[in-house]
């Protein structure tokens, strides 16, 4: 079945304006994606799904040629995979203009857009095209969070999900590291090599010189209840042995 739905969310505090100018920008970018993609084909963009609380918003193609759809949702994808990982965005000069305008939206209270297409979801975190960076700093160490998008366009990468700063890391992979990446897609890792972060915020951009990715697994919430002392209480109950020395020292 062709895939021909897409959508964008936006996360942190949205204003009623602040919603209205990213969709203005996202049917901006998908109608120059549709047209250097579609060459022409009619292509009818309906709504397909709108939610207020989480400002979720999402189209889906009506068009006699269902494979040009597709190669529009993938396109999509690819854009937000490049502005995630602040890479080269490889179509044209208008798309690439939509799309960084878009990514401008992210202003301090929008402080995310996702881009989604069917099972696929792309967080970008960061403005592309304002300023200089800022200062960074980098270390070696470890960053925790789930693999969420993988790419091989010009380099081998990953996003990281940070669970401990809720913020995107693009990882950095070497091409013999590509089988352990691909296996360790939507799972939650533990990712060390030299961590670059923001020098003010403190949290992690970017992981280079990789030296391990490990799946770490989620212990079970009860799982204390296994737990072994170090005291052999001889079947005794915890309470029954502290009633005895208490009385004793009595």
């Amino acid at each position: 079945m062709a895939r021909n739905t897409l959508g964008l969310t936006m996360e942190g505090a949205i204003t009623f304006p602040s919603f209205n100018k990213a969709n203005g920008l996202f049917w901006a970018l998908i109608k120059a994606l549709s047209a250097e993609i579609g060459d022409g084909t009619p292509i009818t963009w309906r709504l397909a799904d709108l939610h207020k609380g989480s400002a979720v918003t999402a189209i889906a193609a009506e068009t006699a040629q269902p494979e040009i759809a597709e190669r529009i949702v993938l396109a999509y994808i690819s854009i937000g995979t490049a502005l995630a990982l602040e890479q080269p965005i490889p179509y044209s000069p208008k798309v690439n203009r939509c799309a960084i305008a878009l990514s401008q939206v992210i202003d301090g209270d929008v402080t995310a857009l996702r881009f989604t297409a069917d099972h696929d979801s792309v967080p970008i975190t960061r403005p592309v095209g304002i300023g200089a960076r800022g200062k960074r700093v980098q270390a070696w160490g470890t960053v925790d969070g789930t693999v969420e998008t993988i790419t091989s366009h010009r380099r081998l990468a990953f996003v990281l999900y940070d669970v401990h700063f809720e913020h995107a890391v693009n990882c950095i992979v070497r091409q013999d590291q590509e089988a352990e990446m691909l296996a360790l897609w939507n799972k939650f890792v533990r990712v060390s090599g030299l961590v670059i972060r923001d020098a003010q915020l403190g949290h992690p951009l970017e992981i280079r010189q990789i030296a391990e990715i490990r799946e770490l697994h989620i212990s079970d919430p009860d799982s204390y209840h296994k737990a072994a002392g170090i005291l052999d209480l001889r079947g005794e109950a915890p309470e029954v042995l502290i009633r005895r020395l208490r009385d004793a020292s009595a």
